[in-house]
């Protein structure tokens, strides 16, 4: 696993763990999806056997979409891209506030 990718999951589940009260410094899962597909096309990603997210797809963009990216001395890399890079891999579930890019193209990458 890259160490961007392993960063990119690594945020994803402090920050959403956080909001379910766990409190370990550290978890580290291997995120799935689950086959089936709700009546209203979300995707169920299991991140634990705890925690399941239902996935949207999340439209309509802004022009551009801001990205932070933190660094490993601490600080936040700000980046604005084009928000056609992302507009058919960026999925949220509105009821854990959760928002994420997903790719399958190689393996599955949050």
């Amino acid at each position: 696993m890259s160490s961007s990718r392993r960063a990119s999951v690594w945020l994803l589940i402090v920050q959403v763990v956080g909001l379910h009260g766990l409190h370990s410094e550290e978890t580290i899962v291997y995120p799935e999806f689950l086959e089936a597909r709700s009546d209203n096309d979300a995707r169920t990603l299991k991140l634990t056997d705890d925690l399941t997210l239902n996935l949207l797809q999340k439209s309509p963009f802004p022009e551009h979409l801001h990205l932070r990216t933190p660094q490993r001395d601490g600080s936040v890399l700000n980046t604005y891209v084009p928000s056609s890079l992302y507009s058919s891999k960026l999925f949220q579930d509105e009821g854990n506030f959760a928002s994420m890019v997903v790719t399958e193209d190689d393996g599955l990458q949050l």
